[in-house]
């Protein structure tokens, strides 16, 4: 069923007109901090932003090819609405994200990442050229035992050398129940996320870049710090 709706979205989105849109391909080989977190695949990214005289509409999907024969493994996806109004100086941020793993790794092993949810506040900045987004909001994790959790994320986007070179990406604070704690009294503890981009434009539709992805208590298999370094094109439609 999940696997219908993620469809069911994905042609939704591919459906809609007069968006900006781009297609993203990583490689990313990395070792990680053990065997567990291993890299050694591509993953497709879609990014879909749009607009309105309301707010805006973001979304993307993450789709990492690492099974037995390279296949799609891992599919996850986010969308959120920004909602504006002229009498209040900040924006309604309402965020869903899911996704679903198969056979990752030839594991033979599959299942549901969890629904997540937001509700809050955002408020965009705009520096010359530059953008900066930041929204707080309360996090609903459906694994979690205590949803008492909070969400704070930074978003940006730098155009430098006559838009030549762009510089963009997000950073993530939240809480969420510790992993191995006893189920009836968990504890909290604080994940970190970032993952900066930088890109060089060919043209205004073809780029090619670099994306590291930075995290502290994200992976279920670490607690280190993990730094999983890409090179990407990305064609922008």
């Amino acid at each position: 069923m999940n696997k219908i709706i993620l469809l069911f979205i994905i042609n939704f989105v591919l459906s809609l007109s007069g968006i900006a849109q781009n297609l993203q391909i990583h490689y990313d080989g990395t070792k990680g901090s053990n065997s567990e977190t291993k890299r050694g695949y591509i993953t497709t990214t879609f990014e879909m932003f749009k607009p309105d005289s309301l707010g805006s509409t973001f979304c993307f999907m993450d789709i990492d090819f690492n099974g037995p024969r390279n296949e799609p493994s891992l599919a996850y996806f986010e969308i959120s609405r920004n909602i504006a109004f002229k009498a209040i100086p900040f924006e309604f941020h309402f965020e869903y994200n899911g996704g679903l793993l198969f056979n990752n790794k030839n594991s033979n092993f599959g299942l549901n990442f969890p629904h997540v949810a937001i509700v809050g506040i955002s408020k965009n900045i705009f520096i010359g050229k530059s953008m900066v987004s930041k929204y707080i909001g309360y996090r609903y994790d459906d694994s979690s035992i205590k949803h008492n959790d909070v969400q704070w994320t930074i978003i940006y986007t730098v155009p430098i050398k006559n838009n030549k070179i762009t510089i963009t990406g997000f950073i993530d604070f939240w809480t969420h129940d510790k992993p191995n704690t006893n189920s009836s009294t968990p504890e909290k503890q604080i994940v970190f996320m970032m993952e900066p981009q930088i890109w060089y434009n060919l043209s205004p539709k073809f780029a090619v870049g670099s994306e590291i992805e930075v995290s502290k208590n994200f992976l279920p298999v670490s607690n280190n710090f993990e730094f999983f370094p890409t090179v990407a094109l990305k064609y922008t439609f």
